[in-house]
């Protein structure tokens, strides 16, 4: 793993976490880091960060758009591409087949 790469995720998750304490009293249950970077095949400048958090309930509009901006000043600053997924802790416990 490029370990700047996991720092710079685990300031994502914390970033998340964040915009929803401020939306609500933090619903987030877990975040979890998946994909290349995980899997050891992440290249900086070609790769994402993938990561995956789960909430306890659906989200509001609101705090959507809370995440959307946390996400969205991360790529404005110019740091690494990410791949953001949000989901109920109901619909982790019963993912569907693709």
């Amino acid at each position: 793993m490029t370990q700047e790469a996991v720092t710079a995720a685990r300031t994502l998750a914390g970033a998340c976490a964040d915009a929803l304490r401020v939306a609500r009293r933090s619903p987030t249950v877990a975040a979890y880091l998946h994909g290349s970077l995980v899997l050891g095949d992440f290249v900086p400048g070609r790769s994402d960060i993938d990561l995956l958090v789960v909430v306890d309930v659906r989200l509001a509009d609101g705090e959507l758009a809370a995440v959307q901006a946390a996400g969205t000043a991360w790529c404005a600053e110019g740091r690494y591409p990410i791949d953001l997924r949000l989901v109920t802790r109901s619909q982790a416990s019963r993912p569907t087949r693709p």
